[in-house]
């Protein structure tokens, strides 16, 4: 239907007649939006190829993509061949931010490095260039979209406003949109950036900010400053071009995965028919041999089911962080400050305790902790159940490199009333406030007051 120029209570509509499309489209989360297959799929290796912590994983990158799809929606992208689909942005931006990151990691092999034990430097260029690459472009939704949101019916409310946020955030629940006849990309450059800070969480904003290099590079490739792009402009120009050659394949190639991927389902729930079929007898045979295998070192956590038996599985598992904590803690008090032959607050002591906390250092300590507790997991598993609670990984910067600790800030959970060992003076003793952080702080979080898990510098 026509719309002509003029204007409302709530908005003006654009100097030339245009065309919205006739059906109007649900305005949706990001949950429905990214509850797609290849979606999915995406999602799974770029957190693989980010190498980042859970919980930094979580708090940067999926709040980022979220925020990214609820402002997209089911748009499709305009000028890019290949993807003038339904949810044509969204899959665009996503393909182009995980291939942006594998070619960064072709460059710059990680060659064996975990989440935990990734430099401030490297963190923060992965950081930087997933950004870039997701949000390469999105400055074209403000300066040649033509959006106006609507009840279910269609009829139109107010035009949309980009730099507002997400349509999500607003009180309708559809949108019908078309393209501006304009061409206005000098524009949609300029307002790249401006959007993307809307749509990033201030955390990760900040952090980007806080390297003048990195920050610069960032700002150019989302300006289309090639020139000045940097590393940024080589990695995402290449992931966007290919992202637009392959498209045809691989739309291809996700026919042949979708047929898999059902032969996959069909295969997983003849198995899980065979499971429930078992009979009770072959349940209690099968649990008589989990219990036998996984009889070793009988720790009892004092205050949790009393005599019962903490094995890895059960620390590793569902109750996970909490379980974990509570022996590593037992194990501290006893094996660690009740052994008189154990040093503490030495030059060449794994521990060193101060009024900030306690700092062990290194992972040999962790490694003994979990051969006398026998447990039979990763040390990244129990690192990382640890981090769940109470103990926190952080590194001092040294002279001939860096020195990884395992804090616990909170002494109380460890010396109950007792008196701190003795710190002798001379000692290079860690200072919180000298800790370099590889990540930023995530909300609610005060590393002068209490190291948690969710603000872990490294």
């Amino acid at each position: 239907m026509k719309r002509e120029s003029k204007s409302t209570e709530q908005g003006t509509r654009p100097n030339q007649t245009f065309t919205l499309n006739p059906q109007p489209f649900p305005i949706l989360k990001a949950g429905v939006l990214l509850n797609d297959k290849k979606i999915e799929r995406i999602l799974a290796r770029l957190e693989k190829v980010a190498n980042v912590p859970a919980d930094h994983f979580q708090a940067l990158y999926i709040k980022t993509i979220h925020n990214y799809a609820e402002f997209v929606q089911e748009l499709p992208a305009s000028h890019v061949r290949g993807f003038n689909h339904s949810r044509g942005l969204l899959v665009l931006g996503l393909e182009r931010a995980l291939n942006a990151l594998i070619l960064y990691r072709k460059e710059f092999p990680l060659k064996g490095i975990k989440p935990d034990d990734m430099s401030r430097r490297w963190a923060l260029y992965t950081y930087g260039i997933f950004t870039a690459a997701l949000f390469y472009g999105v400055g074209q939704v403000l300066a040649t979209y033509i959006v106006y949101l609507s009840d279910k019916r269609g009829v139109q409310g107010e035009r949309w406003v980009a730099t507002t946020g997400p349509m999500t955030k607003t009180k309708y629940t559809h949108y019908r949109f078309v393209f501006d006849s304009v061409n206005r990309d000098a524009l949609a450059a300029r307002a790249a950036s401006v959007l993307a800070q809307l749509l990033m969480p201030k955390i990760g904003f900040d952090w980007l900010a806080s390297d003048i290099n990195v920050f610069d590079y960032w700002l150019a490739i989302l300006q289309n400053d090639e020139a000045h792009g940097g590393l940024f402009a080589k990695m995402i120009l290449i992931a966007q071009r290919e992202a637009i050659e392959n498209y045809a394949a691989l739309a291809q190639a996700s026919v042949h995965m979708h047929q898999m991927d059902e032969n996959a389902e069909l295969g997983a729930e003849k198995e899980e028919t065979q499971t429930l079929d078992e009979t009770a007898e072959e349940k209690t045979k099968n649990a008589d041999v989990e219990h036998k295998e996984s009889v070793g070192s009988k720790l009892v956590i004092p205050g949790v089911s009393p005599g019962a038996e903490i094995t890895a599985n059960s620390i590793i598992g569902a109750q996970g962080g909490e379980l974990m904590l509570q022996l590593f803690l037992n194990w501290l008090r006893i094996a660690v400050f009740k052994n008189p032959y154990f040093s503490i607050n030495n030059a060449n002591s794994n521990v060193i305790v101060n009024h900030q906390g306690i700092f062990i250092r290194g992972q040999e300590l962790i490694q003994q902790f979990m051969r006398d507790a026998n447990i039979k997991a990763n040390i990244g598993e129990v690192v990382q159940a640890l981090q769940k609670k109470t103990v926190s990984v952080v590194r001092q910067k040294t002279s001939s490199g860096s020195q990884t600790y395992f804090v616990v800030q909170d002494l109380t959970k460890v010396i109950n009333g007792e008196h701190l060992p003795a710190v002798q003076k001379s000692m290079n003793v860690p200072n919180i406030t000298n800790l370099q952080s590889t990540y930023p702080g995530l909300p609610k979080q005060n590393l002068l007051h209490r190291f948690t898990p969710t603000g872990k510098p490294s």
